[in-house]
C-alpha cells in the first residue's frame, strides 16, 4: 500500500485495526496501520511517535503518541462501558492508548490532544475514538511539557 511518510510499504491484514465509527472528521476511514517513524519495515513498535496511517486513503495519516510518555497519570477510562464494549472491551482485555499529536517545525509549538484518546483492543485490532467530555483534558496540550 502507498503511505504518506514510508512509501510504498506491505501490511499483513492481522496488523490492520479497524476503527468501525472511523475518526473524528473521518468517519468513512475506518482501516488504519500504526507504524512506527523508527523501523524502517514499517512494523509497530513501542516508540513515542507512530503514525496511525489508514490503509484506504495514502495521504491520510494522523502522528500519534502514548500520552503516558507526557502525563504519568492520565486517566482516560472515564467512558461509559456501553462505549467500550463497541470494541469489545473489557476490565481485562489487553489495549493500548494513543492521541493525536500536531508536531509543528518548532517543537516546542507542538500539541497533543489529551481530551479525545484512542483506544485499541490489541486482542482483536477494533479501535475508538473517545471524547473525555467530563475532563479537564486539553485538546492542545504541549507535547514537550512531561508531567509525573
Amino acid at each position: 500500500m502507498k503511505t504518506k511518510y514510508f512509501g510504498d510499504i506491505t501490511i499483513d491484514e492481522d496488523k490492520i485495526i479497524t476503527f468501525p465509527s472511523g475518526l473524528f472528521g473521518f468517519e468513512n476511514r475506518t482501516k488504519y496501520a500504526l507504524l512506527s517513524f523508527l523501523d524502517d519495515s514499517g512494523e509497530s513498535s513501542e516508540d513515542v511517535f507512530m503514525c496511525l496511517q489508514s490503509t484506504e486513503e495514502p495521504d491520510l495519516a494522523f502522528i500519534v503518541m502514548n500520552p503516558y510518555y507526557i502525563c504519568a497519570d492520565y486517566d482516560p477510562y472515564q467512558i461509559p462501558e456501553s462505549l467500550l464494549s463497541e470494541i469489545q472491551l473489557g476490565q481485562e482485555t489487553k489495549h493500548t492508548v494513543y492521541c493525536v499529536t500536531v508536531v509543528r517545525d518548532n517543537f516546542d509549538e507542538s500539541t497533543i490532544n489529551l481530551k479525545c484518546p484512542i483506544i485499541i483492543n490489541v486482542e482483536n485490532k477494533l479501535a475508538k475514538q473517545f471524547i473525555l467530555e467530563e475532563s479537564d483534558y486539553s485538546m492542545r496540550y504541549p507535547a514537550t511539557k512531561k508531567e509525573v
